[in-house]
């Protein structure tokens, strides 16, 4: 696993985080999390064809050196009261590189099944192979945990 703090410049990240915070910003309902009583917004940059803000992620993945994207999607988390983890998991059936891009700096947190945590921080990315078992969380001291997930190859 490796975690890079100040991953974009202050410009790019500024532009990206404002742009998804945005009110015209898309984000679907999705209900993948099971056992939650709450539903996570979603938004695919990336899932077999170019979704319409797809140029927002494109520092990332020039800075990430990405040949080929298997899938990029926002997730946005609202508050609860406690921290919520929810299940381990891999992403997907396909063997190449996982990179997590937090957007706020908050309570949440990415933990691995080793143990391993690695706090929400604005503009960190952890990055990691796609079939390391791990999981989120919900935040409780920010209106909601905002990340962008990246699964690619090198």
């Amino acid at each position: 696993m490796k975690v890079q703090d100040n991953f974009l410049d202050e410009f790019e990240f500024n532009n990206l985080r404002e742009s998804i915070l945005s009110d015209g910003f898309p984000w679907f309902s999705s209900t993948v999390l099971s056992g939650y009583d709450k539903y996570q917004l979603v938004h695919s940059f990336y899932e077999g064809t170019y979704g319409d803000h797809f140029s927002l992620v494109t520092p990332l993945l020039h800075k990430m050196k990405v040949a080929k994207v298997d899938r990029i999607k926002a997730n946005s988390q609202e508050k609860t009261d406690t921290i919520i983890e929810h299940p381990f998991h891999v992403d997907g059936p396909v063997v190449c590189e996982t990179s997590i891009f937090y957007l706020n700096t908050c309570d949440g947190y990415t933990k691995f099944e080793n143990g391993a945590i690695v706090n929400s921080v604005a503009n960190r990315l952890v990055t990691f192979p796609s079939q390391t078992k791990h999981c989120g969380t919900t935040c409780t001291n920010d209106s909601r945990r905002l990340v962008i997930n990246f699964n690619y190859f090198i």
